[in-house]
């Protein structure tokens, strides 16, 4: 974990908690700007670095200041557009009866200082499965591209000119993740509470407890799969902070308790008491090791926002749920994966318009150009399977993977010391 990070980490809390940062010596303010940049926080960092720069408490050329603010206010006017249109897209769902709760996004960015400065990457809600279809069909009418839903998964992916991604859920978690990971034991079962945007706008968000359980799961799922980062860190804890007196801890604690999980939201505690700003009251008995606090953020800054800067990572998902398989189930693993995770050979071979669309841009103004896109994508596929970069086997079964390198070997030390195999 380098100062660097450090520096970043603390500017990110005062930006997230309206307080004036206090610097004891000069800090590498490009250095910050890349860090806070690979982490998807800039935005937030650059209120305290603002801060800073109006009360001549830090060391940054005019020039540069200048082009950093307006890149601010543009991609936080850019954040707000997409806001907007996803509200009329939530109103036009609700107003055809299709029941929207929305996830992370705004139900948390509301506990920011200035929360249009959490900027999301994309848009989740959740809806009843029953209405797939049809929501499917009217978000193709009101403008998106939509994909097919990949078996096993839990959502489907729209995207919007100007409204950018939407993700929507008919469940919480992929089949695999809630069997394996989680032993389906997760419920949400609270009334939706409703908030109301700055354009107020009334949205629905899950209730005060299925909350904070989704916001934590939703993080480890995360750091147990490519990583995750500071932001969905300190969302937890603003969470926590807000509703600590109303959320049902009984339920919380026992649940991470029975899924192993209780150490790393311990140590997750204590990195925001030691280096967010979080008072030291918040669960006086939260204990981590100076270790294992230390590994978890150095692989948060390696990794980036969502594990995505280390390309090692690629496969330390498939090593993690053959490591944690036999916590919750018995019997032989590859089985298990190839009756849960069996690849659909047609939908392999012939993908939807929409999935092809995605890589072969051809598609989408000529579609009567897919089968030559089907090709074309096995010209390439059978180019990396000569290269060794990928397997054919993958097409027909599921294909395990072992360690291959330091970063998968230093990861799974971390989780082991954890206990969450």
């Amino acid at each position: 974990m380098t100062e660097t990070f450090l520096d970043m980490v603390y500017l990110f809390s005062c930006g997230a908690r309206g307080i004036t940062p206090v610097l004891s010596r000069q800090i590498d303010i490009i250095s910050v700007y890349r860090m806070a940049v690979k982490q998807g926080v800039w935005q937030v960092v650059f209120l305290a670095i603002k801060d800073l720069y109006k009360n001549d408490k830090i060391d940054v050329d005019e020039e540069l200041f200048n082009k950093w603010n307006s890149s601010f206010i543009y991609s936080v006017g850019l954040s707000c557009r997409k806001n907007d249109i996803m509200h009329k897209t939530i109103n036009m769902l609700e107003g055809k009866g299709i029941k929207c709760c929305i996830l992370k996004g705004e139900s948390v960015s509301r506990f920011y200082s200035v929360p249009a400065c959490r900027i999301s990457s994309d848009t989740d809600i959740l809806i009843d499965g029953k209405n797939e279809k049809r929501c499917a069909k009217l978000l193709s009418e009101y403008g998106y591209k939509v994909q097919t839903r990949l078996k096993g998964s839990h959502h489907f992916e729209c995207e919007h000119a100007l409204g950018g991604i939407l993700e929507v859920h008919v469940s919480m978690y992929g089949d695999i993740t809630d069997d394996i990971c989680f032993d389906r034991k997760i419920t949400y079962n609270e009334g939706y509470e409703q908030i109301k945007t700055d354009d107020d706008t009334v949205l629905s968000t899950l209730g005060i407890t299925d909350g904070i359980i989704f916001l934590m799961l939703h993080f480890i799922k995360h750091f147990l799969s490519k990583g995750a980062g500071i932001r969905q860190l300190n969302d937890i804890l603003l969470y926590i902070e807000y509703y600590y007196e109303k959320i049902d801890w009984q339920r919380v604690n026992s649940l991470m308790k029975y899924l192993k999980f209780e150490k790393f939201i311990d140590a997750v505690i204590c990195i925001g008491k030691r280096y967010l700003n979080f008072d030291e009251a918040l669960f006086p008995n939260a204990n981590a090791s100076d270790k294992i606090i230390q590994d978890i953020l150095t692989d948060m800054e390696n990794g980036g926002a969502f594990g995505r800067c280390e390309k090692e990572r690629e496969h330390f998902y498939k090593i993690y749920i053959k490591e944690r398989f036999n916590r919750f189930k018995s019997g032989d693993y590859n089985k298990y994966m190839n009756k849960f995770y069996r690849p659909d050979i047609m939908k392999k071979l012939f993908p939807s318009k929409n999935f092809m669309a995605i890589n072969f841009k051809y598609v989408e103004k000529y579609p009567i150009l897919v089968p030559i896109s089907w090709v074309h994508r096995y010209m390439q596929n059978a180019v990396k399977i000569l290269r060794k970069e990928q397997s054919a086997v993958q097409y027909i079964r599921y294909v395990d993977h072992d360690y291959e390198n330091e970063t998968e070997k230093k990861r799974m030390e971390i989780i082991r010391e954890l206990d969450m195999v």
